[in-house]
């Protein structure tokens, strides 16, 4: 009942096709969506990540800065990380991947 943590788990489980779920990137962007406007950052870190590393569909840099500025305002440390990631992607102190 528009819990948004557990609408971003839904989503998890349909992005990674667990615990009985259909893997269906669709149905996860549309929950992360959803938990999003909930008010759940992480759902806005995930999104900015479906964009910029989805496999087998063109990345989108700019969405995926989008959706970590969204998370990053709501005070999400791996966000902030990540927009410096793809502000200096080459830049020796962002030799990390940070993922979800």
């Amino acid at each position: 009942m528009n819990d948004p943590i557990a609408i971003y788990n839904i989503g998890h489980n349909y992005y990674t096709g667990m615990n009985g779920l259909p893997q269906d990137h669709t149905k996860a962007s549309e929950l992360w969506h959803q938990a999003a406007e909930l008010g759940y950052a992480k759902a806005f870190l995930n999104l900015g990540y479906f964009h910029e590393m989805r496999k087998g569909v063109k990345n989108n840099k700019e969405k995926a800065t989008y959706y970590y500025e969204l998370a990053a305002m709501m005070g999400d440390v791996y966000a902030r990380y990540n927009l410096g990631v793809l502000e200096e992607p080459n830049s020796e102190v962002c030799n990390i991947d940070v993922t979800i």
